[in-house]
């Protein structure tokens, strides 16, 4: 193949082209702007954050494999600059209606399953129902 077959190819890509926007922010952002987190210091420390959203078709093919990339991606972003992940944020969206209305089914669902682990004493204290 052809080296400007394969650049057109890669410029058509929707994985690529979802991202064209993204360094128009950096500008709001500053200091905390970072390849692959941002960071910004406190007095005695620095915090490392960062978070990404998982393109829908992931999503849409497996759930389960989604959510495990969502982690993946973050934690690897996190040890990437240095640090060490503590917590995580995720970023949820919803097309429609309906979509978003699995999203709450799930989510109560996973939360239920929490608040249960946690009464039978199985559920570690990180994961504690009151964090529900």
């Amino acid at each position: 193949m052809e080296l400007r077959k394969i650049i057109n190819e890669l410029k058509s890509y929707p994985g690529i082209l979802r991202k064209k926007f993204t360094g128009r922010f950096q500008d709001l952002v500053q200091d905390f702007f970072g390849e692959d987190a941002g960071f910004f210091d406190l007095s005695d420390y620095t915090i490392v954050f960062t978070i990404d959203g998982i393109w829908h078709r992931v999503l849409e093919r497996d759930l389960y494999w989604g959510g495990f990339v969502s982690i993946l991606v973050n934690v690897h972003d996190i040890y990437a600059m240095g640090a060490r992940p503590k917590y995580a944020v995720n970023v949820v969206s919803a097309k429609d209606e309906e979509s978003l209305e699995e999203i709450k089914r799930r989510d109560y669902g996973c939360r239920k399953e929490i608040r249960d682990k946690d009464s039978q004493g199985t559920c570690p204290s990180r994961f504690s129902s009151k964090f529900c």
